[in-house]
């Protein structure tokens, strides 16, 4: 009987060493230091960007925001009251979460017919 297991050979177990500790400090950056994370604070969702760097905005600047779903993340575009824009990038979900707790009712539905017709 033929085992379909892959064997491990020694330059696939020494990539994985070398990579392990590189995959370690990225979870660690971005669970405690919340690097690239969303949350609310009050009434403004906190994008942090590093250790000591965030982006606010306030949820009374948002007029509206709309979802634009890519492969494994989706691009979120917030309009702002001063009639700016705001394109972030929301890999896991956290800015979604945010922005339909606070405001939930100033989400725009987006055809993507014109998106489509594009490709």
């Amino acid at each position: 009987m033929k085992s379909y297991h892959r064997k491990m050979t020694i330059p696939s177990v020494i990539l994985c060493w070398i990579t392990y500790p590189a995959r370690l400090i990225d979870r660690f950056a971005w669970r405690v230091l919340k690097v690239d994370r969303y949350e609310v604070v009050g009434q403004s969702i906190v994008l942090h960007k590093g250790l000591f760097k965030k982006l606010v905005l306030k949820s009374s600047e948002i007029v509206s925001w709309s979802v634009y779903p890519e492969m494994g993340m989706d691009v979120v575009r917030i309009e702002l009251v001063n009639s700016q824009a705001v394109t972030w990038i929301d890999e896991y979900n956290d800015l979604l979460e945010c922005l339909r707790m606070l405001v939930p009712d100033k989400f725009l539905k987006k055809d993507y017919a014109h998106v489509q017709a594009l490709h």
